[in-house]
């Protein structure tokens, strides 16, 4: 399916601070966390399949920061904020024992610049990490089911914003900063090799605003998300072992913070970001499986039937139909339904593809008891999309010219670009099946498509217990 469109998905009463944040502790609950502009923790919540309405935290914390969202475990997910007297704090959630209050962690020594950021890269493991005020990356870690003390990142790296974090299986994790020079960097950790950077992997066309942000949905898959400084959203993806181009997505959205990114499932993800309108907006990708050989299915009309299939092979697409007219329908509809197909055909798919080239050669007459016609293609390919028909030379040629045979009208089509910015793993365009427009999910403003998100048991927002200190986050 690839990317849909923006959704809007409102905001709390009296409006929130700065951007959101989201996390999926499983494949069945997403959730949404803003700073109100009364200070206080808000929450919309996707389960059941669809959205709930926001609700606050009515458990006395003042946040000053936007909150920084992990999850454990699938019954598990925690916030930590920076507070009014400059320490992270931390709250969290499980399905046994609701939330808990807030509990102070501290803060490196001479203090932190904006927010903190999160990271659980398993069960047992949670990092915290900030921009301290010495530029520095520091960072305090949970594990053996306690916290242990702040630390600084002693490699050289100077932050220019708060970092970013994410993780690519359990004995990995890394993080992205923005840099004096306003590029993004990144280093890593794993098991095996300890911390590995930093590196620069550049920045967009035209730079970008804040900080940036980032989302691994598999162990082979990250995507590095930008607020350019155009407005709009770009990506930057990793995949099959290298790092690809930074791409624009070309959407109409225009955002008025940093990108909140979020995943449940291997072939998902999504993006919530602040409107201009400082509404909470969310797009989403799906990944759809290619098909396993050739698609086909046949529709009767009232004077003729016709019958089509696509074949998807990597990055080529062919597509077949086949004109089969009722008994004494004349030559001359025959020709008219033939030229509608062709010229609808071109009409819709030629700003995306350019054409196989196809050999017209030794092409037998036409049946005269089926009365079925090709026009066999020979057109080659174009970057403005379908050309003309040519003949076997490349010589531009009128239907008239081209011989007809009794095995159908068939089209060979392939695509030579991926869709416009999709993650990797996204599949290539394809021309779905033309007795419809292409496939897209239902333009609601329920957001996420049903069809991912099953039931599930809802997290309460307004529940405050408190719990021990020593208890793991």
């Amino acid at each position: 399916m690839g990317w849909s469109g923006w959704f809007n998905l409102g905001g709390p009463a009296g409006g929130f601070n700065g951007g959101p944040a989201t996390i999926s502790r499983n494949k069945d609950v997403c959730n949404i966390y803003v700073r109100g502009n009364d200070n206080a923790l808000w929450q919309r919540a996707w389960f059941s399949n669809s959205w709930h309405p926001w609700g606050r935290h009515n458990d006395g914390g003042v946040l000053a920061s936007r909150p920084a969202l992990g999850s454990m475990g699938p019954d598990h997910e925690h916030v930590f904020v920076r507070g009014t007297d400059n320490n992270v704090w931390q709250k969290y959630w499980t399905r046994t024992g609701g939330w808990s209050g807030w509990f102070n962690i501290g803060a490196p020594t001479g203090g932190f610049s904006g927010g903190p950021a999160t990271i659980s890269r398993n069960k047992d493991v949670c990092n915290v990490y900030v921009r301290g005020n010495d530029g520095a990356l520091w960072q305090r870690a949970w594990f053996a089911n306690s916290w242990h003390p702040w630390a600084r990142h002693n490699d050289g790296g100077v932050l220019a914003s708060e970092p970013a974090l994410g993780s690519m299986g359990p004995d990995h994790e890394h993080i992205f900063v923005r840099g004096t020079d306003n590029n993004v960097w990144q280093k890593y950790w794993t098991a095996a090799g300890g911390w590995k950077g930093w590196f620069n992997i550049g920045a967009p066309a035209g730079g970008f605003s804040g900080g940036p942000a980032t989302i691994s949905r598999n162990k082979d898959v990250c995507n590095v998300y930008v607020r350019g400084n155009d407005g709009a959203l770009w990506q930057r993806a990793w995949y099959n072992n290298s790092w690809h181009p930074w791409g624009r997505h070309n959407d109409g959205g225009v955002l008025a913070s940093e990108p909140a990114l979020g995943s449940m499932g291997p072939n998902h993800e999504h993006v919530f970001v602040r409107g201009t309108d400082s509404n909470v907006w969310q797009k989403y990708w799906v990944h759809e499986v290619e098909p396993a050989g050739e698609v086909s299915f046949g529709v009767s009309e009232c004077v003729y039937s016709w019958t089509a299939g696509y074949h998807q092979s990597g990055t080529r697409v062919t597509v077949r139909i086949q004109l089969n007219p009722d008994a004494g329908i004349s030559t001359a509809t025959m020709d008219s339904l033939r030229t509608t197909w062709r010229n609808g055909i071109i009409n819709k798919w030629s700003d995306r593809f350019s054409c196989v080239a196809r050999t017209a050669a030794a092409s037998p007459s036409p049946s005269t008891s089926s009365g079925s016609v090709q026009e066999p293609t020979t057109w080659s390919a174009s970057s403005r999309g379908l050309p003309g028909p040519t003949c076997g030379c490349g010589t531009p040629a009128t239907p008239a010219m081209l011989p007809p045979t009794s095995s159908g009208t068939c089209w060979g089509i392939r695509t030579n670009t991926r869709m416009p910015h999709a993650p990797p793993g996204a599949p290539w365009t394809r021309a779905p099946s033309w007795r419809t427009t292409p496939r897209r999910w239902p333009a609601t403003t329920t957001g996420l498509p049903v069809s991912t998100v099953p039931a599930t048991t809802p997290l309460p927002v307004h529940r405050s217990r408190p719990r021990s200190p020593r208890r793991a986050p």
